[in-house]
Protein backbone atom coordinates (compact mmCIF):
# COMPACT_ATOMS: atom_id res chain seq x y z
CA UNK A 1 0.00 0.00 0.00
CA UNK A 2 1.45 3.72 -1.26
CA UNK A 3 0.91 7.17 1.01
CA UNK A 4 -0.85 9.43 -0.84
CA UNK A 5 0.87 12.91 -0.28
CA UNK A 6 -1.61 15.86 -0.08
CA UNK A 7 -0.83 19.49 -0.83
CA UNK A 8 0.22 21.50 2.00
CA UNK A 9 -2.24 24.26 2.83
CA UNK A 10 -0.72 27.78 4.09
CA UNK A 11 -2.80 30.49 5.12
CA UNK A 12 -2.28 32.34 2.03
CA UNK A 13 -4.05 29.26 0.15
CA UNK A 14 -7.55 30.02 2.51
CA UNK A 15 -7.34 33.68 1.88
CA UNK A 16 -6.91 33.15 -2.08
CA UNK A 17 -10.05 30.59 -2.32
CA UNK A 18 -12.37 32.89 -0.29
CA UNK A 19 -11.77 36.37 -0.66
CA UNK A 20 -14.93 38.06 0.17
CA UNK A 21 -14.55 36.85 3.67
CA UNK A 22 -11.10 38.38 3.94
CA UNK A 23 -12.54 41.35 2.42
CA UNK A 24 -15.19 41.14 5.20
CA UNK A 25 -12.62 40.33 7.93
CA UNK A 26 -10.88 43.72 6.78
CA UNK A 27 -13.90 45.94 6.77
CA UNK A 28 -14.71 44.61 10.47
CA UNK A 29 -11.21 45.66 12.16
CA UNK A 30 -11.51 49.14 10.06
CA UNK A 31 -15.08 49.78 11.58
CA UNK A 32 -14.01 48.96 14.93
CA UNK A 33 -11.00 51.06 14.56
CA UNK A 34 -12.96 54.08 13.76
CA UNK A 35 -15.96 53.19 16.17
CA UNK A 36 -12.91 53.27 18.99
CA UNK A 37 -11.67 56.42 17.56
CA UNK A 38 -14.69 58.38 17.61
CA UNK A 39 -15.60 57.05 21.24
CA UNK A 40 -11.87 57.98 22.17
CA UNK A 41 -11.96 61.83 20.55
CA UNK A 42 -15.86 62.30 21.61
CA UNK A 43 -17.20 60.27 23.91
CA UNK A 44 -14.70 59.18 26.82
CA UNK A 45 -14.22 61.43 30.23
CA UNK A 46 -10.96 62.07 29.12
CA UNK A 47 -11.86 63.89 25.83
CA UNK A 48 -11.91 66.93 27.07
CA UNK A 49 -8.51 67.64 27.83
CA UNK A 50 -6.25 68.77 25.39
CA UNK A 51 -3.81 67.05 24.10
CA UNK A 52 -2.65 65.83 20.34
CA UNK A 53 -4.99 63.54 19.17
CA UNK A 54 -3.11 60.41 18.43
CA UNK A 55 -2.21 60.42 22.15
CA UNK A 56 -5.75 60.28 22.53
CA UNK A 57 -6.61 57.17 20.31
CA UNK A 58 -3.49 54.89 20.36
CA UNK A 59 -0.30 54.61 22.37
CA UNK A 60 2.22 54.73 19.73
CA UNK A 61 3.04 57.69 20.69
CA UNK A 62 3.96 56.79 24.53
CA UNK A 63 5.66 54.01 23.31
CA UNK A 64 7.80 56.20 20.76
CA UNK A 65 9.01 58.41 23.52
CA UNK A 66 9.72 55.47 25.92
CA UNK A 67 11.70 53.51 23.16
CA UNK A 68 14.02 56.82 23.12
CA UNK A 69 13.92 56.94 27.00
CA UNK A 70 12.33 60.30 26.56
CA UNK A 71 9.22 59.94 28.15
CA UNK A 72 9.98 62.07 31.22
CA UNK A 73 11.15 65.11 28.59
CA UNK A 74 8.39 65.12 26.41
CA UNK A 75 5.75 64.95 29.49
CA UNK A 76 7.45 68.07 30.61
CA UNK A 77 7.46 69.39 27.32
CA UNK A 78 3.98 68.75 27.16
CA UNK A 79 2.68 70.23 30.64
CA UNK A 80 4.68 73.54 29.82
CA UNK A 81 2.55 73.94 25.95
CA UNK A 82 -0.92 72.83 27.51
CA UNK A 83 -1.05 73.27 30.78
CA UNK A 84 -1.23 71.40 34.43
CA UNK A 85 -3.68 68.15 33.04
CA UNK A 86 -2.41 66.50 30.17
CA UNK A 87 -3.79 63.42 28.51
CA UNK A 88 -0.10 61.35 28.44
CA UNK A 89 -1.97 58.14 26.49
CA UNK A 90 -5.70 57.04 25.75
CA UNK A 91 -6.49 55.99 29.36
CA UNK A 92 -3.97 57.94 31.23
CA UNK A 93 -3.91 61.65 32.49
CA UNK A 94 -0.70 63.04 34.14
CA UNK A 95 -0.43 66.28 36.19
CA UNK A 96 1.73 68.89 36.89
CA UNK A 97 2.09 70.78 40.13
CA UNK A 98 4.55 72.96 39.00
CA UNK A 99 5.89 74.82 36.07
Amino acid sequence: MELQHLPRQTAWDSISQNPISTLRHGVLIALYIIVISVYRLTFHPLAKYPGPWLSKVTDAPGAYHVGQGRLHIETEKAHRQLGTIRPLRNLIVTFSLTF
